[in-house]
């Protein structure tokens, strides 16, 4: 439902889109979305995936726990939901992988 529209142009200084290739194709979990400016990005289960502008080294998580609030009326902010539909509560979706 967020797709790409997400994250704003004040989000994008400090998380980066994980661009796919141009030829890039969904396979399991992972899929492919289209941006407003045409390029391609990883998306993991339905979420758009984003490296973090703070991490400079292999293994950093700078941006790990770092959270901002979004709270608007979904109805009205995304042209693309079902007419009708309310969404009541929250709902949150994060990951993180480090290796030694």
């Amino acid at each position: 439902m967020i797709g790409t529209r997400g994250c704003d142009d004040a989000c994008l200084r400090d998380w980066r889109p994980v661009k796919a290739p141009a030829d890039a194709q969904p396979s399991g979990y992972w899929n492919v979305a289209t941006r407003d400016d045409g390029t391609k990005q990883w998306v993991y289960k339905d979420y758009a995936l984003y490296t973090y502008a703070g991490d400079k080294a292999p293994g950093d998580m700078n941006g790990n726990d770092i959270y901002d609030y979004l709270i608007h009326d979904a109805v009205n902010k995304l042209p693309d939901i079902p007419p009708g539909l309310q969404q009541v509560g929250a709902g949150a979706l994060y990951w993180a992988f480090a290796a030694p």
